[in-house]
């Protein structure tokens, strides 16, 4: 009985200065430089306005093959493999 004991103490002693030794090592690493995040804006900005009127002409046909897909009653599940094909389309 002694031993099964001593097993668990021991096994908890360990775990316990693992997690210590984890936190000191933490706190003595330098702290990283922080970079500011970007901007919303200035990830979404498009190239150019020809860039910007292709995606506008994409969300647009987009939208109509969804709504075309609502119109058939395409079931969700066939409904992306749909859109995927009337986008494709000409």
């Amino acid at each position: 009985m002694f031993s099964s004991t001593w097993r668990q103490m021991r096994s908890s002693a360990c775990a316990l200065a693992l997690c210590l030794a984890s936190f000191a090592t933490l706190a003595a690493a330098p702290a990283a430089p922080v970079v500011p995040p970007a901007t919303p804006a200035a990830i979404a900005a498009p190239a150019s306005p020809a860039a910007a009127a292709a995606t506008a002409a994409r969300h647009a046909k987009r939208v109509k093959c969804r709504q075309q897909a609502l119109r058939q009653k395409i079931k969700k599940t066939d409904r992306l493999e749909f859109v995927k094909r009337c986008l494709a389309a000409p």
